[in-house]
């Protein structure tokens, strides 16, 4: 009887397994479906941005002030490179890590980025994001503690319990106010991250070609990485989150309509990084192609759901969590250990 039980749990263990590999290997499948079909809709409708476009500093530009000649346009827009001084192009070979968007499971991210800071040295490394994945970003960068994220959206959550529909089509000023208060003592540092490339942010360009040509827009993937005020940095971060249900319009930045990050690339790469994926590594809680990415997808919910406590709590455990299963993963993509760092990966309480 004894035997007949071992197996049943055996087989029970191994049916469990399978059914979860299942559903990774399926959720694979069916997003790189997706992708490609969105890729193919793209090609139809939009053409890509021109190399110039894909990178910029910040200039804001309100559209009251926006001309039509595109000349004029590019005009304002400043291509920077990968440290100050170098040249669009050139490579950096320091390690990064990308957090892609995530609506609100980001979380899962904010543990990423505090194991990261517990175990690796992050003062060289190179953190990107768009969207929600600016927060993780933001943490790498600077060591931001991730509690600061928690008690930001404790303030928005006192905002939206006031207004009829909670967060949705909420006005980039009310976004904007709660960072703008939690981060006014770290202006130098987000600055001085920017101006080094540790600091990057993604957001999708979209701009009108001339009447009659077809495809009717230019679009793409452009990445900011120089921040003159904190109110500049913040403001790029509502860009790179424009979409619905969250804002009521699109942003403009660097003379142009900006939309969320996600739509345009999967992954931020900040400026210089190799092609070779070999100093980068990707975060999220819903790409399942992500270097780190649940191994059983999150409930769809979660996504557009503002977070409890107990949930804020289990996705941010799971990130740090997965994040140290990686640990070999960092080190093969050249990120070093802290000096006071652990032999072995602290379990996330």
């Amino acid at each position: 009887m004894q035997h007949l039980r071992s197996s049943l749990n055996a087989f029970r263990r191994a049916l469990h397994d399978a059914r979860r590999a299942a559903v990774v290997c399926g959720t694979r499948s069916v997003a790189t479906l997706l992708i490609a079909l969105y890729a193919r809709v793209l090609a139809l409708l939009v053409l890509p941005l021109k190399p110039h476009e894909v990178v910029h500093t910040h200039v804001h530009v309100s559209p009251e002030s926006r001309r039509s000649d595109e000349d004029d346009t590019l005009a304002r827009v400043k291509r920077v490179g990968t440290a100050p001084g170098s040249q669009l192009g050139d490579l950096d070979l320091r390690p990064a890590v990308s957090f892609g968007g995530c609506g609100m499971l980001y979380p899962y991210q904010l543990g990423v980025a505090e194991y990261l800071s517990d175990v690796f040295d992050t003062q060289h490394v190179r953190a990107a994001g768009h969207s929600a994945g600016f927060a993780a970003a933001l943490c790498v960068a600077i060591r931001l503690t991730t509690d600061t994220h928690w008690h930001v959206l404790l303030t928005a959550r006192q905002r939206w319990a006031q207004r009829l529909l909670g967060f949705v089509a909420d006005s980039e000023a009310a976004w904007m106010a709660p960072y703008m208060a939690a981060l006014a003592t770290h202006e130098k540092a987000i600055c001085a991250a920017a101006a080094d490339g540790r600091l990057c942010l993604g957001h999708t360009r979209v701009r009108r070609r001339k009447a009659g040509k077809w495809p009717p827009l230019r679009a793409g993937h452009a990445v900011t990485c120089s921040f003159p005020s904190l109110a500049s940095f913040v403001h790029a971060v509502t860009v790179s989150q424009r979409c619905p249900p969250f804002y009521r319009s699109p942003g403009w930045l660097h003379g142009a309509w900006g939309l969320d990050g996600a739509f345009s690339s999967q992954f931020t790469q900040p400026p210089g990084v190799p092609d070779d994926r070999l100093h980068t590594v990707t975060v999220s809680p819903t790409n399942p192609l992500a270097d780190i990415a649940p191994a059983i997808p999150f409930p769809p919910t979660w996504f557009c759901t503002l977070p409890s406590t107990d949930r804020w709590s289990h996705l941010k455990a799971r990130g740090y969590a997965d994040a140290a299963a990686k640990r070999d993963l960092f080190l093969e993509r050249g990120f070093k250990l802290r000096d006071s760092a652990p032999a072995e990966s602290t379990t996330y309480a």
